[in-house]
């Protein structure tokens, strides 16, 4: 008998960076649009400006904090409980748990996303009872591991 399955997804310390260079990118719209032209701000014909640096200080604000609280995630499957459990670890000892009995999951399927910006990964789906959504377990570098993988979870879930 195997040990249960257990997924990790780590938000990476490049991937905090990354967000925060976005941040950062987003947040200089205000200085471009009403600081560094010297218009007076408050008048009437600023008004898009002002929507434009609103817009870009929302987009920075949600980078942000994407990049302070992002969290890692861990998916596991408990045989003897019956349960897929699925915990979302943050900075500042933030985490947050789900769980979801394996009579509400459906059976794991493979989908292949091809990017334009690397190479083809395959990820490891599985529906969830009550979610529109499928609920993406894992990603996996080649198609081989990712069916094995979704093989493995079949035989532990009876699908």
């Amino acid at each position: 008998m195997s040990a249960d399955p257990v997924y990790h997804q780590p938000l990476t310390a490049v991937t905090r960076v990354f967000f925060l260079a976005g941040a950062a990118v987003t947040l200089l719209a205000p200085y471009e649009l009403l600081i560094k032209p010297g218009v007076p701000v408050f008048q009437l014909g600023m008004i898009p400006f002002w929507l434009i640096a609103g817009g870009a200080c929302f987009v920075g604000l949600i980078c942000f904090a994407a990049a302070i609280l992002g969290y890692a995630k861990t998916v596991s499957f408990d045989r003897l409980r019956r349960r897929m459990v699925l915990r979302a670890d943050g900075i500042f000892r933030i985490t947050r748990i789900w769980s979801y009995p394996f009579d509400r999951l459906g059976a794991p399927s493979v989908r292949s996303d091809s990017s334009s910006d690397g190479p083809t990964t395959y990820r490891l789906e599985i529906p969830i009872e009550g979610r529109r959504r499928l609920f993406e377990v894992a990603a996996f570098d080649t198609e081989e591991k990712a069916n094995a993988e979704a093989d493995r979870l079949r035989t532990l879930l009876g699908r």
